[in-house]
């Protein structure tokens, strides 16, 4: 699921009480630095990059997607 105000996806679970997680991928990260060079920030953080595909086994994308799409969205001219 996508919270549009936040630009993040998230995921709540079946147990009661409800939990709820936040999280990113290629489509938040790229918000981030966009958000970050707009308003020229010094820079973006995520949790870790463990948690990123440094071997592309899940995604079916390039390596370290999330890094990428970092990135991309500080390289984007506006």
């Amino acid at each position: 699921m996508w919270l549009e105000d936040l630009k993040v996806p998230y995921a709540i679970s079946n147990s009661i009480p409800k939990e709820i997680a936040f999280y990113d991928n290629v489509r938040s990260a790229s918000y981030k630095a966009e958000f970050a060079k707009k308003h020229e920030l010094r820079g973006v953080a995520f949790y870790s990059l463990d948690y990123d595909d440094f071997k592309s086994l899940f995604c079916q994308l390039k390596k370290f997607p999330l890094l990428n799409a970092i990135i991309s969205g500080i390289n984007r001219i506006y």
